[in-house]
């Protein structure tokens, strides 16, 4: 699905193939799912109050990234913002596979979760006060890091910061 400008679902989009999302806008109020593989790129920004799902790989990619729905995918996940990201209280990012999350800043107050592994790469801050549980490692690599709340994994635990680290 190609916009020109804005894209807005409502309503409910299933597909045995690939599903490739793009636009200058993207605001995802509705269902999208695929049997394949997902691909959202929004030239600016991209808003995901509704539910998100690939079999395959899903990748997301836009300016700002604002999500309160669920992403979800049995392959690897990826999220991607040229701006900031923030995953709301009502959040949910899940996958069977790995889960990178890479911006100029991230502010994680729902849950991650990842039956392997969490990358989480940002230029500038990273805030979680949510959940993050992952079956194999966990990286934090931010200029900044505060975490206030849950980091859960069954191997290591990898903070990389060159500023303040605040962990309560």
């Amino acid at each position: 699905i190609l916009a020109k400008n804005n894209f807005t679902n409502s309503g409910d989009v299933s597909a045995g193939a690939d599903v490739t999302l793009s636009g200058n806008t993207i605001n995802l109020g509705g269902r999208i799912s695929s049997n394949n593989n997902v691909r959202v790129v929004s030239a600016n920004s991209a808003s995901i109050s509704g539910d998100l799902a690939a079999v395959g790989f899903l990748s997301v990619n836009a300016g700002p990234l604002d999500v309160t729905g669920t992403v979800s995918s049995r392959g690897k996940l990826t999220l991607t913002s040229s701006g900031g990201a923030r995953l709301a209280e009502t959040s949910l990012v899940v996958s069977d596979d790995d889960v990178d999350i890479g911006a100029i800043s991230v502010d994680v107050r729902g849950q991650v979760s990842s039956k392997k592994s969490l990358a989480v790469a940002v230029n500038e801050a990273a805030f979680i006060s949510g959940k993050a549980a992952v079956g194999d490692h966990l990286a934090l690599k931010a200029l900044r890091a505060d975490v206030s709340g849950s980091l859960v994994s069954n191997g290591t635990i990898k903070f990389d910061t060159s500023g303040d680290q605040s962990i309560s």
